[in-house]
């Protein structure tokens, strides 16, 4: 569900903190050091061989594209996309997000900007 391309990694730690700070998870961490330093599961695994839970919060703070949902790849370029806001039955919070629709389907779902966890202050 989640694909990372390390190569657009630039080691921010935007989804470290947000997989251990906001939803705390606790899956995600720096492993290696020096130059051979990357972002991931412990020991190198991957997400389904970890305790994620796939909450996507990760792939949301990314701010380069380097964990991305599998889903969406190549379902269409951001402004093609049509949003359609909608309100999360997960937990009784009422968080809002977006779903991302083209062509009719469904391609991925996105946290709302406006209306979701508050994120402000933990990247500020």
């Amino acid at each position: 569900m989640i694909m990372r391309d390390l190569n657009k990694c630039v080691l921010c730690g935007r989804c470290i903190r947000a997989c251990n700070e906001v939803q705390v998870n606790e899956v995600l961490d720096f492993y290696r050091r020096g130059s051979k330093m990357k972002v991931g599961p412990a020991f190198d695994s991957d997400y389904k061989n970890s305790i994620c839970v796939f909450c996507g919060e990760c792939v949301q703070s990314c701010p380069t594209g380097a964990i991305i949902n599998k889903q969406g790849r190549f379902a269409g370029r951001p402004w093609e996309l049509e949003k359609v806001r909608t309100t999360c039955g997960y937990c009784g919070v009422g968080c809002q997000m977006d779903l991302n629709v083209h062509g009719g389907k469904v391609v991925k779902v996105t946290a709302s900007k406006e209306y979701g966890p508050p994120m402000t202050g933990v990247f500020a």
